[in-house]
């Protein structure tokens, strides 16, 4: 990246209008945005949500979020914009659009950048000092939020493969039904399926790594009989307990 890219790459500005503005981001912004409101009042209303910000107010909007902009003030309208196209997250997910928590370590950060609304080298160094601190409380995007809760129910299902769907519905903090119903809309699968799966991943490395009989694989991994044993290793592998040992024996 040259010196040119990096600073397209930022947009600082304070923007102000005398009256009601009206603006049109159906087609998705190309930065992230971190905004506050200096006077008068905005309606942000994307696809799933609206948000409303009142003076001296901080919002965040994402990368690629689509929505109609409001803006109405009888003093007329201005707030801070701090555009930046890269958010280097501690999580793979996604942030909602949303108003922001300033503590008084944010407050400092972001006066300092407001003293001198541009982009310089100084200011996006703040700006990623600033994102550090408001990470800790901003909200995950709904659907990153059941991605995240899925891939913690499914580790916790790979520690403990005996686990009842209730252990893992309280280990992740959720109840039994939202684990479901999670399940369901991230994957289209139930916690169940999942489990199932996860079950014969360790059977199979049972009969890979070990002579245990198939009796004893499926006793220890509380399958109800060996016959269901090989039924369901089956139905996930389209092989018989005695092909995937015997396979594992010519590699």
């Amino acid at each position: 990246m040259n010196d040119q890219e990096f600073y397209k790459s930022f947009a600082f500005h304070i923007f102000s209008f005398s009256g009601g503005h009206h603006r049109d981001n159906s087609a998705g912004v190309q930065y992230h945005y971190i905004g506050r409101m200096i006077k008068g009042r905005g309606l942000l209303v994307s696809e799933d949500k609206r948000l409303e910000v009142f003076e001296g107010e901080a919002f965040y909007i994402p990368n690629g979020c689509k929505y109609h902009s409001y803006w109405t003030g009888e003093n007329g309208v201005s707030f801070y914009s701090l555009g930046f196209a890269y958010f280097p997250r501690s999580t793979q997910n996604s942030y909602q659009l949303q108003k922001l928590n300033f503590d008084e370590g944010s407050e400092v950060i972001f006066k300092k950048i407001a003293d001198d609304c541009r982009v310089s080298l100084g200011n996006v160094g703040l700006l990623y000092s600033l994102l550090d601190n408001l990470e800790k409380s901003m909200s995950l995007d709904p659907i990153d939020r059941r991605s995240s809760m899925t891939e913690r129910a499914i580790q916790y299902m790979y520690q403990n493969p005996l686990a009842r769907m209730s252990e893992v519905a309280q280990a992740c903090q959720m109840s039994e039904s939202t684990l479901y119903s999670v399940f369901k809309k991230v994957l289209g699968k139930t916690p169940n399926e999942i489990h199932r799966k996860i079950q014969c991943e360790k059977a199979a490395e049972l009969l890979k790594t070990t002579n245990l009989t198939i009796e004893e694989i499926s006793r220890r991994l509380e399958f109800s009989s060996s016959s269901y044993f090989r039924k369901v290793l089956f139905s996930v592998y389209g092989k018989t307990p005695r092909q995937i040992r015997r396979e594992s024996k010519l590699i």
